[in-house]
């Protein structure tokens, strides 16, 4: 089945007809995008939006009362104007009123300015805005492929592993390059990643 025409993804495309922002569908259901096929079970669906965007996104998505989860300490609070999103830390899920089927929604936040996204982690690495969404058939925004495995290389579970096979076969050279010297800290090269990007760069 593609993902255009998963039963998780059309609610999805319902509720986010109010926002007018960006916004991209990440984590491994890009993955599946980028594939062109739902390749395993999601527990959720992953939504990236703009911190800069987040007095938007509770106007918008206030019947559906957002909550703000802080991730380390499992503290919970209503989605309000003025709040400041920590992106990497922070992340919002609704509580009620959602479309039929849509299921969970985990929203992530991420960094910007004018022009580029901005890596959260240690703050320098950096994509323009215009170059970081890809589109399905149908329209539904995802985020480009490099970015979606950047931010799963740390974490590298079982399933950001599974992730990284499946999209890799689908990553240009320029693509693979970029997102080699990426993946780890200077100090903690290589990742556990960077064998199967030599190999499919053709080194030995």
């Amino acid at each position: 089945m593609h993902p255009d025409e998963h039963p998780q993804i059309v609610p999805f495309r319902e509720l986010f007809t109010r926002y007018e922002r960006h916004r991209w569908i990440a984590g491994g259901w890009a993955v599946d995008f980028l594939v062109g096929e739902v390749r395993r079970d999601h527990s959720d669906l992953d939504v990236l939006l703009l911190a800069a965007d987040f007095d938007h996104f509770v106007d918008r998505m206030r019947p559906f009362e957002p909550m703000v989860i802080d991730g380390p300490t499992k503290e919970r609070r209503p989605a309000e104007r003025g709040f400041d999103i920590e992106p990497g830390r922070m992340t919002v899920e609704f509580t009620r009123n959602l479309p039929p089927g849509c299921g969970d929604i985990q929203v992530l936040f991420a960094l910007s300015d004018d022009s580029d996204w901005i890596f959260h982690r240690g703050r320098k690495v950096r994509w323009p805005l215009a170059n970081l969404t890809r589109q399905s058939p149908s329209g539904t925004p995802y985020l480009t492929p490099e970015i979606v495995l950047l931010l799963k290389a740390r974490d590298n579970r079982e399933k950001d592993q599974a992730d990284f096979v499946d999209a890799v076969p689908f990553l240009s050279r320029e693509q693979l390059s970029w997102l080699r010297p990426r993946l780890a800290p200077p100090w903690n090269q290589p990742h556990p990643w960077d064998a199967t990007i030599a190999e499919a760069l053709g080194e030995d």
